[in-house]
């Protein structure tokens, strides 16, 4: 499959920069430092077993608002458009 795609950005700050909510299975080690702060050290990331995108939609960074798919607009100035091939290039 070979379609174009367009940028698509929140409607009100023009911004393309967004975050969702996945769960992935990540191994590792426990740290405990003299302060008593614990942290993690990860040495594999395994599988996405679970994610937030599809129900909520996304999280605009910059507006901090949730949008949903329908309410994303096209970035008018963004020139380049990718072909889904070269998107999954970058994966």
């Amino acid at each position: 499959m070979n379609s174009e795609s367009e940028l698509l950005v929140c409607p009100d700050c023009g911004n393309g920069r967004f975050s969702w909510i996945i769960r992935q299975v990540q191994f590792g080690a426990v740290h405990r430092f003299a302060n008593g702060h614990i942290d993690v050290e990860v040495t594999k990331n395994g599988p996405i077993t679970d994610s937030d995108i599809g129900e909520n939609g996304v999280f605009c960074v910059d507006c901090q608002e949730f949008r949903t798919y329908e309410e994303l607009v096209p970035d008018d100035a963004e020139a380049v458009h990718l072909s889904e091939d070269e998107l999954e290039g970058d994966r």
